[in-house]
């Protein structure tokens, strides 16, 4: 179903993003309520059941979104890391925190996935 998702218009989509992040991110998965995601993003809770069939496709789905953003960073960075191995890691660690302070909720989400993740989540993550 997420592939409806893919094709509304970007600021709808946008908005359910938002909402379902800021969601996840503060409250983490097991205590995330859809009834607050739906009521931020302004849509009815049928719509947001519509795209994914259930909290925890939603929560794959934006994990899979935020590792997919700082793949990308990394990548971008990647031709401006240096030679030594222990610079390499002190530089991609820097560029981890930095993302951290750029985008919050995504990284926030992205850490409790690996460091809390929920039994019922392990194996899928």
């Amino acid at each position: 179903m997420a592939d409806y998702f893919e094709k509304i218009p970007e600021d709808k989509k946008r908005a359910i993003l938002n909402a379902c992040m800021k969601e996840f991110a503060k409250n983490g998965y097991t205590k995330a309520s859809t009834n607050i995601m739906v009521k931020r993003a302004g849509v009815p809770k049928g719509t947001l059941f519509y795209f994914f069939s259930s909290k925890k496709e939603i929560y794959l789905y934006i994990l899979e979104y935020a590792v997919n953003k700082f793949a990308e960073k990394l990548e971008e960075e990647k031709v401006n890391l240096p030679a030594d191995i222990f610079d390499r890691l002190l530089q991609r660690g820097l560029i981890k925190l930095k993302m951290g302070r750029e985008d919050p909720l995504l990284y926030q989400i992205v850490f409790d996935s690996y460091m809390n993740a929920p039994e019922e989540l392990k194996e899928d993550i």
